[in-house]
């Protein structure tokens, strides 16, 4: 159990330090950026949370400066790992987790407010030996909930119904509900805290193989009306011609 500790303190304090070296990259460019899911959480609100890598999010107009800056700092892109909205990086730092820079959740539509709405809440939290920003409290239980939509409820999603039922605890089902309202995450908190609605996991396994992940919260974004349906068929138009235009991807 000790030496159990000592790994996960090890392996905690390079994911800071990693986080910490790409945010203090952007930051000397100006590029606004926010941590999300398993790093921020595990600082914030659970300290056991484990992840397997950091999540980095920025704006789409500052993907492609921000994905140049930290492969200057030192990050790794292997091949194939770079697409139109996402960039996995290998840490300068050994035995450190990746780092998954991102530009859009899934779905570019949603939050609403994008990455503004996301900035507004954000606090800088203390990383190594120095701080990078990261949600609210209630923003992480959106996020979880979000993604764990995305996820499909596979067990890859039960970390983040964990930190969805820890956000309720502290704050109250009825508080998350006003914020996820204000991010146009509601129908995804609904999903995420009701379990009617994981059949749709199921129903979905097979389209899971074919299609990309954007699917996977075709239930949510439907019910959300016509937002959530423009939402879908946005995501799916890039993802098509993402998947179209990859060959053509500058590899700098």
């Amino acid at each position: 159990m000790v030496h159990g500790d000592i790994l996960r303190g090890v392996a905690m304090a390079l994911a800071e330090q990693t986080a910490l070296r790409a945010s203090q990259a952007l930051t000397a460019v100006g590029i606004p950026h926010i941590f999300l899911k398993g790093l921020p959480v595990a600082l914030t609100l659970r300290a056991e949370r484990g992840f397997r890598d950091v999540d980095l999010l920025v704006a789409w107009r500052d993907f492609p400066l921000a994905r140049r800056v930290l492969i200057a700092e030192g990050f790794r892109e292997g091949k194939g790992q770079h697409t139109l909205h996402s960039s996995a990086l290998g840490s300068p730092l050994r035995a450190s987790p990746d780092l998954d820079l991102q530009a859009w959740l899934g779905y570019p539509l949603l939050p609403r407010g994008g990455m503004e709405a996301l900035l507004q809440g954000a606090r800088w939290v203390k990383a190594g030996d120095g701080s990078i920003p990261v949600p609210s409290e209630l923003d992480l239980g959106c996020m979880a909930a979000l993604y764990a939509v995305r996820e499909r409820f596979r067990p890859e999603a039960a970390p983040l119904l964990e930190d969805l039922q820890h956000c309720i605890a502290l704050h109250g089902a009825d508080v998350l509900a006003l914020r996820a309202r204000e991010l146009g995450l509601t129908r995804y908190l609904e999903v995420a805290m009701d379990p009617i609605y994981h059949p749709w996991a199921g129903r979905l396994r097979y389209l899971d193989a074919r299609f990309p992940r954007v699917l996977s919260a075709l239930p949510a974004l439907l019910a959300d009306g016509w937002r959530g349906l423009v939402s879908f068929l946005v995501a799916a138009a890039l993802l098509a011609f993402e998947h179209v235009a990859r060959k053509f991807l500058p590899r700098d």
